[in-house]
């Protein structure tokens, strides 16, 4: 039993251990119109059956709790994620390569009924060994980064945020896409981890470039960070 909206409603929640095999309760699902109901804040397990097979799921949020975060975990294949609102827009797509994890973040300032979609890439599927998603909900944005190492080893034309001319003595060029109009923040860190600059910045919903001064460093290699409170974008750049 789950309490949704002041009520208590039936779930069906398969609860069998990671990589296990399972029976698929949730079948059958393989279009959005059968899409089949599930709880927030909960692991739920489902299996990718047979080639072909897609796997619809809707749930809802609830105000003061609007920001969502889509989890696709423990892959025995490689699945992609799918968000779609309630009419069957596409809102966000995670389709990284092989069996990692795919995220989906939404920070929504209002509540809604979603649908998701889980496939396997190019006919991937596996007919016993379950995957795990799971939806977080909260009233505070979900923040998608990171780790400080493996920033730095991204270039600039590998990222999300891109930055021009690198190297460089003087003034750079930051360009980035963001889903909200919002104010951001830049961060520049050393070597080491640590900030030594931070600004404010006016961030559009779409394409932004702005122009971030170098002028007060010492020559080295040093990560910018961009961060719209739903994304940090993070690139490296060297000052000659």
């Amino acid at each position: 039993m789950v309490l949704t909206n002041g009520s208590l409603t039936n779930l069906n929640v398969a609860l069998v251990p990671v990589g296990a095999a399972c029976t698929d309760v949730y079948e059958t699902n393989n279009s959005s119109s059968t899409a089949k109901a599930i709880p927030v804040s909960i692991d739920i397990f489902a299996l990718i059956g047979v080639s072909g097979d897609l796997d619809w799921l809707t749930f809802a949020t609830v105000s003061p709790n609007t920001k969502l975060k889509v989890t696709l975990q423990n892959l025995p294949a490689d699945y992609d994620l799918r968000l779609y609102s309630s009419s069957n827009a596409l809102l966000a797509k995670s389709q990284n390569n092989g069996t990692a994890n795919e995220t989906i973040i939404r920070n929504a300032t209002t509540a809604a009924t979603y649908k998701v979609r889980v496939n396997g890439y190019n006919g991937a599927f596996n007919n016993t060994v379950c995957y795990k998603l799971r939806v977080d909900v909260s009233s505070t944005n979900f923040v998608k980064s990171m780790p400080l190492n493996e920033a730095f080893n991204k270039y600039s034309d590998e990222g999300d945020l891109q930055v021009f001319p690198n190297p460089s003595e003087n003034d750079v060029a930051l360009l980035f896409t963001s889903e909200m109009q919002t104010t951001g923040t830049i961060r520049v860190f050393d070597m080491l981890g640590k900030p030594v600059s931070q600004s404010n910045i006016d961030i559009s919903e779409g394409e932004n470039l702005t122009m971030l001064s170098l002028q007060n460093l010492t020559a080295g290699i040093y990560m910018i960070e961009v961060n719209d409170g739903a994304v940090v974008y993070k690139t490296r750049i060297i000052k000659n």
